[in-house]
């Protein structure tokens, strides 16, 4: 795991044709699939779900979680996140490198940096690297997910009726 700055973390997305808030884009989500759905409530459906999620997307190219709100974050909850980045020689605060690139090979840290946001009720994009999904973690309360190419949408409509979450929005371009 890579840390990267906010111009870094815009830059890797601009490289990948990325739109990098496809929540602020309107022309984004009416031109691709999109589903928005509650999260799984206890702790162990929340982790068993986000490795189903993981699995939907095929083999894992890497990806980028950027935290862009932990407005609600206790002190253990910081603690456990800077820990996590000290592991890989990361010194700055969260809020001056936001952004975790994962390879293709760290895929379990890219999970559970997924589950802790919404643990945490942290808000977080995750941004496979093939551009395949984009997914929002939005305060533990909802998941947005961007599909471009809606090759995915049944995969993680699949797993959206295994753990029967509520689903909020769908939409079609």
């Amino acid at each position: 795991m890579q840390c990267l700055t906010p111009d870094q973390c815009s830059q890797w997305l601009h490289a990948r044709s990325i739109f990098e808030s496809p929540d602020d884009h309107r022309d984004v989500s009416q031109t691709s699939f999109c589903i928005a759905f509650a999260p799984p409530k206890e702790g162990s459906r929340l982790t068993a779900f986000t490795r189903w999620l993981f699995e939907a997307f095929g083999e894992f190219p890497g990806g980028l979680v950027v935290f862009t709100d932990w407005g609600l974050y206790r002190p253990d909850e910081m603690a456990v996140m800077e820990s996590l980045r000290r592991g890989h020689g990361e010194q700055r605060r969260l809020i001056d490198a936001p952004g975790h690139l994962f390879e293709a090979t760290e895929k379990d840290e890219a999970i559970g940096h997924c589950y802790l946001a919404v643990i945490f009720h942290w808000t977080a994009y995750l941004y496979l690297a093939s551009g395949a999904v984009t997914l929002l973690f939005w305060e533990g309360d909802l998941i947005d997910v961007w599909n471009p190419s809606k090759t995915m949408s049944p995969a993680i409509e699949e797993v959206v009726r295994k753990f029967e979450l509520p689903v909020a929005a769908r939409g079609d371009g």
